[in-house]
């Protein structure tokens, strides 16, 4: 059995970042308001953490998140997102998806992209992946 005998480190550290504007309710394949946060390097890429942060007051609804290997969409996380009035004394809606994806490895190949099930006429989610290209 073959392995890899050099171990590989993350080089370069990355802050990927997309915006959230049109509600997507699938849970398969969410092609109307699905947005890429990011696509894996040449070596691969590693996530330490997904955030999600509101622009306005939100409404009851989840953040999916999906693994994408450029032909089949993965929902490998969601969150819920609770119903916050922002205001200049009051933050936000700010969350992390459900299920940990710490040290989540994508291929080459492979994209992170996430979509929300309901959205007002005013908000938008702010979705930030952390980590890094091997």
């Amino acid at each position: 059995m073959s392995g890899m005998t050099v171990p590989i480190f993350q080089g370069i550290k990355r802050i990927w970042c997309g915006i959230l504007t049109t509600a997507d309710t699938s849970h398969t394949n969410p092609s109307t308001g699905g947005v890429t946060i990011m696509s894996a390097g040449t070596d691969g890429s590693l996530i330490n953490d997904v955030r999600v942060t509101a622009s306005d007051t939100t409404v009851a609804s989840v953040v999916r998140v999906f693994a994408y290997d450029g032909s089949t969409h993965y929902l490998i996380s969601e969150g819920l997102v609770t119903v916050v009035t922002a205001s200049n004394v009051a933050i936000g809606f700010t969350g992390v998806p459900t299920l940990n994806l710490t040290n989540l490895n994508l291929a080459s190949g492979w994209s992170l992209v996430c979509s929300v099930s309901v959205i007002n006429a005013s908000e938008t989610y702010h979705v930030a992946a952390y980590g890094g290209d091997y």
